[in-house]
């Protein structure tokens, strides 16, 4: 728009999610900016458009559902949810699309719903980290979550065990993440207090995916040093006698100052043997892990 500019409000280290995520982060566009437009998130095409609030009229397939937002500045809305051999749910989520995941269920949440249950698979959460450090809870499955009319069949979920920070808000029951928000073309409309979720092909695809079990880590130079900074007991990092601390050198035969920490992580979600020359103590050995 033009002449339209916004203060900066808050600085901050972004350094841990830049670690995180293998990149330089400069800074962070929130909700006292978005508020000015409508922010289109095309995730197919991705495109962000900011549309003039003002004269903005929404034609499309897509479900308009009200949308309030938190003190935290996070749109909120109504989802279902429904654990497996539990009963739906109606729950407020928040919408974080900086959040890498699928759905997150706040602790206040699990422990009103007694959730996970006893029956269900979880895991151990690894390699979570925000803006207040890292997380811990278990990783396991929904039956599903309903938004905008649409049923997303077993999506991932982190069950989370924090006492502190924004994974313990009891004010709402969780948040769903960019694996859930790009699934649709987002249209955050702040001046009519609507979220308008498309769907499109990749709606109702799959939310299986392989891993490997390790969570790496970013820093450096350019953030191309990648760091083991856990691993998953008996997964198939582990088995393959990956540790903690060590430094990944190649991948596959590619040097690891030629890849991006994203690179590492598409590759060892696929489920192929892959090679890892790691550093070790001053030493050098290459080992094979097979994502599962």
């Amino acid at each position: 728009m033009p002449g339209f500019s916004h203060p900066v409000t808050l600085a901050i280290s972004l350094d841990a999610i830049a670690r995180r995520t293998g990149r330089r982060l400069d800074g962070i566009v929130g909700t006292d900016f978005m508020r000015a437009f409508v922010v289109e998130l095309d995730y197919e095409k991705q495109i962000l458009t900011l549309h003039d609030a003002r004269t903005f009229s929404y034609h499309g397939p897509g479900t308009a559902l009200p949308m309030t937002v938190d003190s935290n500045g996070h749109p909120t809305f109504t989802a279902i949810v429904t654990p497996v051999g539990r009963p739906a749910i109606e729950a407020t989520v928040k919408l974080d699309i900086g959040a890498s995941g699928a759905v997150t269920l706040h602790s206040p949440f699990v422990q009103q719903h007694g959730l996970p249950g006893p029956n269900l698979t979880t895991t151990r959460v690894i390699g979570v980290t925000g803006m207040g450090g890292r997380s811990s809870g278990r990783l396991g499955r929904l039956a599903s979550l309903q938004v905008a009319g649409v049923t997303l069949k077993r999506p991932t979920v982190v069950f989370s065990a924090d006492t502190s920070g924004a994974n313990a808000n009891p004010l709402v029951a969780g948040r769903v993440g960019a694996k859930i928000a790009s699934r649709f073309r987002v249209f955050l409309d702040f001046t009519r207090g609507q979220l308008i979720l498309e769907p499109h092909a990749t709606t109702n695809t799959s939310f299986d995916v392989a891993s490997a079990g390790i969570a790496f880590e970013a820093d450096g130079p350019e953030y191309r040093t990648v760091r083991v900074i856990d691993v998953l007991e008996d997964g198939p990092g582990a088995l393959a006698g990956i540790q903690q601390g060590d430094v990944l050198t190649a991948i596959d035969g590619k040097p690891a100052s030629t890849v991006t920490m994203l690179d590492v992580i598409r590759r060892l979600e696929r489920v192929a043997p892959c090679e890892l020359t790691l550093q070790r103590a001053g030493r050098f050995l290459t080992l094979t892990v097979t994502p599962k």
